[in-house]
Order: C-alpha cells, then sequence, then structure tokens
C-alpha cells in the first residue's frame, strides 16, 4: 500500500493565508518543507481522502491526472476537505471532457457522512439545472465497511464536530493496514474500542496534529498522538515495523514544521509534508 500526502496543513495552510505570527514570517522565508497546503491525500495512486481548494496545484505539483480518478472517501464536510467548486466544476459537462472514457465511468464517486451527501445535493445546482449525474455518493456510517478496488475501508467516528458524523477510516488491502485519523481530537471511547476489535495490525498511523505543542481539543495535539500512540501499542494493533506519521499541522503553537519536527521525531513519529510518500 502506499499514501501520498498531497497536502498537509490545516484550513489556514502554512504560513497561515493572512497570518503575520512569527511562525509564518519564519515559513515564508524558508519555504521548502515549511510550506503546507490544504489537506488531501493519494491511496495507491486511484483514491483520494478529501478534496482540498488546493487540488489544482497539487495535482500538477505531483503529476497527478484527477480525470483517473474515481472515487473520494470523505471525512467531513468543511471547506479545506471538500473544495465544492472543484466538485461543481467536475459535474460540468463542457469543464470536464473525457472522450476516451467510457460513458458509464464518466463519473467522480463520494464516500462520506450525511452532512457530507446534503451539501452535494444541494450545492450541485445551478439555479434550475440538476446535476449532469458525474457526481454520485454513498452514505456512510461509523462501523461501516466498503471496498473500493483491493482495499477495504472501516468507518469510524471521529471527535471533530457537534453537528456532524465526521469519519477517520481504518484502510486495508488484506496483506497492510493503515490508520488514517484525520481532523479529530482524542478518538471516543467506542472508536478505540472498534479498533481493538477490528483484528488488524496497522503498519501506518496517520494522526491529527493541528494543536502542535498545545491542549487537543477538536483536534489532536503532540500529547494526544503520544497517548493514541500508546494505545495502540498496548491494544496489540500496530505491527513491528509500524511507522507513525502526523499531518494536517497548523501555526497554532507559533512553531514552524522544521521547528516542530525535532519534537516529533523525539517522539518516534514523523511530520508528513506537502508530497510526501509512505509505502507500506
Amino acid at each position: 500500500m502506499k499514501i501520498q500526502y498531497l497536502g498537509t496543513g490545516a484550513a489556514e495552510g502554512f504560513p497561515a493565508i493572512f497570518c503575520r505570527c512569527e511562525a509564518c514570517r519564519k515559513a515564508r522565508q524558508l519555504k521548502g518543507r515549511n510550506v503546507k497546503t490544504r489537506s488531501c491525500s493519494l491511496i495507491n495512486d486511484k483514491v483520494l481522502i478529501d478534496l482540498s481548494p488546493d487540488i489544482f496545484m497539487q495535482s500538477l505539483k505531483w503529476n497527478i491526472d484527477l480525470s483517473l480518478i474515481r472515487d473520494v472517501v470523505m471525512t467531513h464536510s468543511h471547506g479545506d476537505h471538500m473544495d465544492i467548486f472543484t466538485i461543481q466544476q467536475r459535474d460540468k459537462a463542457a469543464a470536464t471532457i473525457m472522450p476516451d472514457v467510457k460513458a458509464e465511468m464518466d463519473y467522480l464517486k463520494f464516500y462520506g457522512d450525511e452532512t457530507v451527501g446534503d451539501i452535494l445535493k444541494q450545492e450541485l445546482k445551478t439555479g434550475e439545472a440538476e446535476s449532469s449525474g458525474r457526481i454520485r455518493f454513498r452514505h456512510i456510517v461509523p462501523g461501516e465497511k466498503f471496498k473500493i478496488g483491493t482495499l477495504t475501508f472501516t468507518a469510524l467516528r471521529a471527535n471533530h464536530r457537534a453537528n456532524e458524523e465526521c469519519l477517520i477510516y481504518a484502510i486495508t488491502d488484506g496483506e497492510k493496514s493503515m490508520l488514517y485519523a484525520n481532523d479529530t481530537g482524542i478518538l471516543p471511547e467506542e472508536t478505540m474500542a472498534m479498533i481493538e476489535n477490528l483484528g488488524i495490525k496497522f503498519d501506518l498511523v496517520s494522526m491529527d496534529c493541528a494543536r502542535g505543542t498545545l491542549p487537543g481539543d477538536s483536534h489532536m495535539g503532540i500529547n494526544e498522538d503520544i497517548r493514541l500512540k500508546q494505545s495502540l501499542e498496548n491494544f496489540g494493533c500496530v505491527s513491528k515495523n509500524i511507522k507513525y506519521v502526523l499531518n494536517h499541522y497548523s501555526h497554532m503553537c507559533g512553531l514552524t514544521p522544521d521547528e516542530f519536527q525535532i519534537i516529533v521525531e523525539n517522539n518516534g513519529m514523523n511530520l508528513a509534508y506537502d508530497g510526501m510518500t509512505v509505502e507500506i
């Protein structure tokens, strides 16, 4: 299995769009891995997790032909993960012409919670015009398993929004497995119990770290990441070659990604950067 992190920043990016804090000022000068676009990942070159508002430039920079993508697995409906304008372009016949693709394959399928589905239904209308049918949706609930090609996804309840059933995912191809835990605070007890009982040993655990060195809230920080790491190891849910990657980093704690990486490394983990590819 392979994951490519196309964007690894939080909603405001890094450096934050309009920010003049010291960390953002430094990042603008240092550039390189200190620049983080909005979060979005690609599994096995075929399945997107979330659709970033930066997906256009991400696809160009990392040489991804988005016309070949058929499936997008959504964590939740926040605009930094679900760029509705881009989705509307995929739905427009005039904006998306793929003459070499069979008509029955000329659609993009989204998997996600009820809120994601409601937004797609509403926003894919232009005035009185209905959707062209190029966007399809499958409602996913916590505990549900679904397959995309050779991959099996298990949806798990996140701790992110009170008014939305946000999701994280366990993903396996039958040989290798990963946990993708983006945009969540410390995981609910029911989610931890489900993870313990999945019968999966993760080879990669990808965790939210938007809070950095600050206490967690609806996002995790380094202390919550360490706590989850220890819990998974106590459950026996990780392989001997386990890799821990922190994602969705923000400027909130005042450290540049380069500075935060030192703390992360000292705790046996790595900070994701835009374009980073991890094979397991």
